[in-house]
């Protein structure tokens, strides 16, 4: 009878942590994806196992010490995770790490992304330290032999590894070999290991990466330089023959990023009144793109910035302003100042923020105009109005030597809306302070800005003179608020229709007005740079995008590797191709060679941006 009350007493500490930790992993995966699965459960004992393993042999005052900072610390980075995934749709990897100073700003949207139900991962830890007090007190109890529990140990270790690589062996049979260093998608390996396991992988990766620095053989970087040459002939980039090629030549480009405007907007009505007048009413003055995508990943707004003025997909892990600071890039201001132009970019927050102070030397901005330079007389929601800001920035393009490229960022209606709770801009009706309704009152704002925006370009003859773009960074509504917008929009909850959501609208406004009305081809933010430089009368092979006013059909892609090309759409994640317009799920068989042609695209652009090859490739021949 003692010894068996021995036994539990020594050993309670290490059942709690198990089952506690077990249950936080299980939940963690429920939290993200909706995924769970028999297979879960066990790779999550197995994670377990090993981490008991290694405090086993502790001696007991100082196990129990030790499991309660490991519980704290797995605690912290569930939730950390967690608030990462609600924001980004991703995990957090060693590059974001890199971006934390990030974090602070982003204060407010994180409480607004906390829910109640979070505090199951931290109310265990209230009870742990008077656990431990308990078993201070209960320290007489003899200590267990050496022998059990270095057999224990052993067990353990034995059960946690062997799942572990078992699962990760299933996994390369599935995926091909190095999954940890070709896997699109961080959230699959997050499903399938759990996060625990996906970060200490990430880890390895990243050491592994840091220690060997890998060297692209010649061969390859001419098969890179082979690829670009037979894409520029399917592309339509023979500039001679492409319509409107030089036609805005010496033209001001003014190119607008709109923060979280998503398309769903554009001609929609709440209880009678246009969410998005001017947008609406630009359609009749401008080209309007409404099967246009973002195609950020982790760096989010950065990733916007980046996709448009440099024309290569973002970062696989992280963001791309962190990680190509020091890269030779060929970047539409580069391109436009060979041709005497004026380069500046406008953005009313912090110029630290995501890197923008470096990265835009890197890009080749002449001038940054950033929280610094403007005026701080109507602050709303993260800062300077949108309002304030457009009408500031016209006033300093009116100053600007043309002809000019201008990039400028929109602030206001930045996540999570809590600025326009009481706007009564808009009759909401059902949808009064609500997050949806929140949202469209952002956009309402920002709409009449941008309307107000156009005018002023109008008084002072820059609209005329100028070839203006506008379109959205990324989506404004996550998956964590998925339902409201299902609800809004009254359509149904499947995977192809959330992926059919996560487009921006594109307007481009042609001096003259050449190009009015809807253009139905299918498009993302990469293409942006190749279509307003041949516009312009530049010729430029190297970029990922396509000219969309030659373009006769466009692949879209993701950072996860998904596509879509306006007829069908590839989810990686369910392995499905889906007919857009009936739903319907094809045979994956008869479209492997566009899977396979998405892959040798991404895997170009992480190339030419890891080993930094434009210089290479535009080397004599740019």
């Amino acid at each position: 009878m003692l010894k068996s009350k021995t036994l539990s007493c020594y050993f309670l500490d290490l059942v709690l942590f198990f089952a506690l930790i077990t249950a936080k992993l299980i939940l963690f995966n429920e939290n993200i994806e909706g995924a769970h699965s028999f297979n879960l459960v066990l790779i999550s004992f197995a994670t377990v196992f090993i981490l008991v393993s290694l405090t086993i042999l502790l001696p007991l005052k100082v196990r129990s010490i030790v499991l309660f900072v490991l519980d704290a610390l797995i605690t912290f980075i569930l939730i950390s995770d967690l608030l990462f995934f609600r924001y980004y749709n991703s995990v957090i990897s060693i590059p974001v790490l890199f971006q934390a100073n990030q974090v602070g700003t982003l204060e407010q949207s994180i409480y607004s992304l906390f829910k109640v139900q979070d505090l199951f991962y931290l109310f265990d830890l209230l009870f742990y330290l008077p656990l431990i007090y308990w078993i201070k007190k209960k320290a007489a109890i003899k200590s267990v032999s050496l022998k059990k529990k270095l057999g224990l140990a052993g067990i353990f270790l034995v059960l946690g590894t062997g799942l572990i690589s078992y699962n990760v062996l299933a996994l390369e049979k599935i995926m091909g070999k190095n999954i940890f260093v070709n896997i699109l998608d961080q959230t699959f390996l997050v499903e399938k290991l759990n996060i625990l396991n996906y970060h200490v992988f990430d880890v390895y990766k990243f050491t592994k990466k840091q220690l060997v620095q890998p060297v692209l053989a010649a061969q390859d970087k001419d098969n890179i330089q082979a690829w670009f040459v037979q894409q520029a002939q399917k592309n339509l980039q023979n500039k001679d023959k492409a319509q409107y090629f030089g036609a805005f030549k010496n033209k001001n480009l003014i190119i607008v990023q709109v923060e979280a405007l998503q398309n769903f907007v554009i001609n929609k009505k709440v209880n009678g009144q246009e969410i998005a007048p001017n947008l609406n009413q630009l359609i009749k003055k401008a080209a309007y793109f409404p099967n246009f995508y973002y195609q950020t990943a982790q760096g989010n707004t950065s990733d916007a910035e980046f996709l448009t003025n440099v024309s290569y997909y973002p970062a696989k892990e992280g963001s791309a302003y962190f990680q190509f600071t020091t890269n030779e890039l060929i970047t539409l201001p580069k391109l436009l100042e060979a041709q005497n132009y004026k380069t500046l970019v406008m953005h009313p927050y912090k110029p630290t923020y995501w890197n923008r102070a470096a990265m835009y030397h890197t890009i080749g901005f002449e001038k940054f105009y950033s929280r610094d330079n403007f005026t701080q007389d109507d602050l709303l929601g993260w800062g300077l109005s949108d309002k304030s800001f457009l009408k500031q920035a016209v006033n300093k393009l009116e100053q600007t030597k043309e002809p000019f490229y201008s990039f400028l960022i929109t602030l206001s209606s930045h996540y999570p809306y809590d600025a326009f709770q009481k706007s009564n801009n808009l009759n909401l009706g059902q949808f009064e302070n609500s997050f949806i309704g929140n949202y469209l009152e952002a956009v309402h704002y920002t709409d009449s800005a941008l309307g107000e925006f156009i005018k002023l370009l109008q008084q002072k003859g820059l609209w005329d003179n100028s070839i203006v773009v506008i379109y959205g960074d990324h989506n404004g509504i996550t998956k964590t608020e998925k339902q409201e917008l299902l609800n809004f929009l009254q359509v149904p909850d499947t995977p192809l229709m959330w992926s059919e959501l996560q487009k921006v609208p594109l307007f481009i406004h042609l001096p003259g007005e050449k190009e009015t009305g809807i253009k139905n081809i299918n498009g993302g933010q990469v293409d942006i740079l190749p279509t307003v430089a041949n516009l312009l009368g530049i010729q430029y092979p190297y970029a990922m995008g396509v000219d969309l006013f030659n373009a006769q059909n466009n692949l879209t892609i993701f950072r996860s590797g998904s596509f879509v090309d306006g007829n069908i759409r590839y989810l990686p994640d369910t392995k499905s191709i889906y007919n857009i317009t009936t739903g319907q799920v094809l045979p994956l068989t008869q479209y492997q060679q566009q899977v396979n042609f998405v892959k040798e695209k991404l895997l170009i652009s992480d190339q030419v941006l890891e080993y930094n090859l434009m210089p290479y490739l535009t080397s004599n021949k740019y």
